[in-house]
């Protein structure tokens, strides 16, 4: 399966004119709220475009972090791409709360590495590799701030008109939309045939890609 979506992305690149080509995408604890608790503990995810951040055991503050807690039967802290695949990931973290407590589970492909923590500036983890999936194990108190995710190819795939990441039927109903309203308030990923317009050969183009079996 996962092979078949990576052929899948890649065809999209070619569709796009991206090959070749990577993109950038943040996420700021200060902003990216997710279903994360103020108060109180819990599992939480936050969503930043095709990106998914899973946390098993934290909370989010208001002051700008993210809590990831360390030592329990829950921790866990995972980042999920549903478009292209993740080739480097810059993590931001507090001093004292730093992303040296954080390692690879077992069977994750990159690398990890980070910086010395620093009074007033905190630490930096880098990952580096190639993958749609990573996951880390947490031995301690984490306090992220900001993630960079540089990703293999567009943050939105072609097609993808309702940026959530995917290519389905919604992207048609939301295409649509656009034309009735619009069409020049439509996002570049409208452009499905890549003819410089949104058009109604748009819709035709999209709907033909996904009765032959394109699209996820």
């Amino acid at each position: 399966m996962k092979k078949f979506f990576s052929l899948f992305f890649v065809a999209l690149l070619a569709m796009s004119g991206w090959a070749g080509t990577t993109s950038q995408l943040e996420m700021v604890a200060f902003y990216d709220h997710g279903d994360a608790p103020v108060s109180g503990r819990s599992h939480f995810s936050v969503v930043k475009g095709p990106v998914t951040m899973f946390v098993g055991d934290g909370q989010r503050s208001t002051s700008g972090h993210y809590a990831v807690y360390g030592y329990t039967d829950s921790a866990d802290l995972t980042f999920t791409s549903v478009g292209a695949p993740i080739v480097k990931m810059e993590m931001y973290c507090t001093y004292g709360y730093r992303a040296y407590y954080l390692s690879l589970a077992d069977g994750i492909d990159g690398t990890w590495t980070t910086s010395n923590d620093v009074v007033g500036v905190g630490t930096t983890g880098v990952w580096e590799g190639n993958t749609q999936f990573i996951d880390f194990d947490v031995r301690m108190q984490v306090r992220i701030t900001r993630i960079i995710f540089t990703l293999a190819g567009p943050v939105y795939p072609n097609g993808d008109v309702n940026h959530d990441g995917i290519v389905n039927i919604a992207d048609v109903t939301a295409l649509n939309d656009y034309l009735l309203r619009d069409a020049s308030l439509a996002p570049i990923e409208a452009d499905f045939n890549n003819d410089g317009v949104v058009s109604i050969g748009d819709v035709t183009a999209l709907i033909d890609f996904l009765l032959s079996g394109g699209g996820n």
